[in-house]
This record gives structure tokens, sequence and C-alpha cells, in this order.
């Protein structure tokens, strides 16, 4: 999905460059150090562009779209995008390759809801759902976390739980869930038996 990522004064970052791992990531690092920051500009990313892609107002362009993301996701200081540059720094940018398509967006000092600058989605991306799994509980104040959003349309839950949830709601599609945990447990176990050079069946590796 992700090949190549890069974050200039956002938050934390002066400047991140990095090419993830096609199988499996593992960010490690002290509290406030910009884990969680970075995890949700990727999530804000690739669900802005999976709801773009089915956006119902087709006047809507992604920037539109990332820009609501990211308030939603972020929660920022007094509802303002500009408060996510890094301190001391006029603007933010960030960078990245998706499905092997060069993407941006940069926001400045005075963007406090909008995006300054945007690429085009010109690409055809696959089908995907993007989520995020939140360290708190959600599961038993489900639709507590819910009516926030949809009846009183307040802050506090951001977005990774709010889509979250949605997901949730959907029915299961009987018959796949299973196999394809089949698979990624036996990747997962073929990854860590590389690490520690020990043998798995590699005719099984997908």
């Amino acid at each position: 999905m992700f090949s190549q990522i890069t974050l200039e004064n956002l938050a934390v970052f002066r400047k991140l460059e990095w090419q993830p791992h096609k199988s499996l990531n593992l960010i490690i690092g002290e509290n406030d150090t910009g884990k969680t920051h970075l995890l949700k500009t990727l999530y804000v990313i690739a669900r802005s562009i999976e709801e773009y892609n089915k956006r119902q107002i087709h006047s809507e362009s992604w920037g539109d779209r990332i820009a609501k993301k990211l308030l939603w996701t972020f929660q920022p200081a007094h509802w303002e995008l500009n408060t996510l540059i890094s301190q001391g720094q006029s603007k933010l940018k960030v960078e990245v390759n998706f499905y092997n398509e060069s993407l941006y967006f940069t926001l400045g000092e005075k963007n406090t809801t909008t995006i300054s600058e945007f690429s085009e989605l010109n690409g055809q991306f696959p089908e995907f759902n993007a989520l995020f799994i939140p360290a708190k509980e959600v599961l038993t104040t489900f639709e507590a976390i819910a009516a926030t959003r949809e009846q009183l349309e307040i802050a506090g839950f951001d977005d990774t739980y709010y889509d979250l949830i949605k997901a949730l709601r959907l029915p299961m599609t009987k018959g796949q869930i299973q196999p394809d945990l089949q698979a990624l447990t036996f990747e997962l176990n073929a990854i860590s038996c590389r690490a520690r050079d020990c043998p798995y069946d590699k005719s099984r590796s997908m």
C-alpha cells in the first residue's frame, strides 16, 4: 500500500523519511515521539482516498476530504489545522507513494480548516478498507461513542474510533474471515522464523 513516506514539519517531525516493509512493520518508541501522529497521518491518507472514491458530492475534492479527515482524526487545538505544524515552522508537507502513485498535501499558517496544496487523484486504486485500531477499549461503549458523532456532532472520540465502529456494524462475510486469518497467521509465523533462522514451509508463503 505505502512504499515511501516523507513528513516535513508535522508535529514532532521536522523531517521523516521512511520506506515501510511490504509485509509487516513494527513502530516502537517512547511516549510523545510521534508514533501515533505517523500512524494517524497514514490512516488519514488511506481513508480519505477510500471515502473520496465513494463520495456522493462529486464537487468535493480530495483536498476537501483530507482537510475534514485531518480535523476529525487529530482534533487539533482550537479546531485549527495549522496547529499541526511543528513549532516555529510555517508550513508542513506530507508526501507518500500509495499503490505506486505519488501523492502529497501541504498546509500553512493561514490554513485553519483547509489544505493549501494537494495532488490530484489520477490512479485507479484497488478496493481496500483502512482501519485504525485504537489502544483504548471501544466495544463496551460502542453506541455511546457513535451517538457523540451521529446525534450530538461533538468532538472527543476521533475518526479512528468512529470509522472502526462503522466497520464493526457491517455483517461479516461468511467463509472468508477464517481463511484470511489463517493466511495472515502463517505469514506472521514465517516472518518470525526468518528473523530467528528457524525452518518453515516456504511453499505456503504468500
